[in-house]
């Protein structure tokens, strides 16, 4: 009984106190807001237009003649990718599109350096949409690598992610 009252009452005493706020990853990074920022990106069809997706709030809408949809800020972490005793950002977009229909949607992994109080672009990368069968399954990032697992039926431009510092 007392192992259950225990649990209980640091239940009830969180509800009363809550707890301060988790810190905001993204505070952490020389003070860059990577909610309200532009992202360069590159349509993969037609004449593969170039945009600058500019983030307001985290959020991006775009509605051109033949295609619509929206890029979301998903996560940003932090952590030595190269190796050189630094913290890169890992920036991770949600990228939705709607032709006909909307697909699944796809991750955007941009990521960043900070040098000489800016930021320095290292790698950006989107995945197949989850519509398609060649969305993003899994990613990890430890001691210098990323690795991206990607759901099976990728073109071959999408088929391999690799990147070591």
């Amino acid at each position: 009984m007392k192992f259950l009252l225990l649990p209980l009452l640091f239940l009830l005493s969180a509800a009363v106190h809550p707890l301060a706020p988790a810190k905001n990853v993204t505070d952490d990074f020389h003070g860059i807001d990577f909610k309200n920022r532009s992202y360069p990106y590159r349509f993969s069809w037609g004449k593969h237009k170039r945009i600058n997706v500019r983030l307001e709030n985290g959020k991006y809408e775009y509605d051109f003649r033949d295609e619509r949809g929206w890029f979301d800020l998903s996560h940003v972490y932090i952590t030595d990718l190269t190796n050189d005793g630094r913290p890169e950002a890992i920036v991770m977009i949600w990228h939705v599109a709607c032709g006909v229909s909307c697909d699944g949607g796809s991750a955007l992994f941009c990521i960043y350096s900070f040098d000489h109080h800016r930021l320095k672009p290292l790698w950006q990368y989107e995945t197949g949409d989850l519509a398609y069968g060649c969305g993003l399954k899994s990613f990890t990032a430890k001691r210098g690598t990323l690795t991206l697992e990607l759901f099976g039926r990728c073109s071959p431009w999408n088929r391999t992610a690799s990147s070591t510092g």
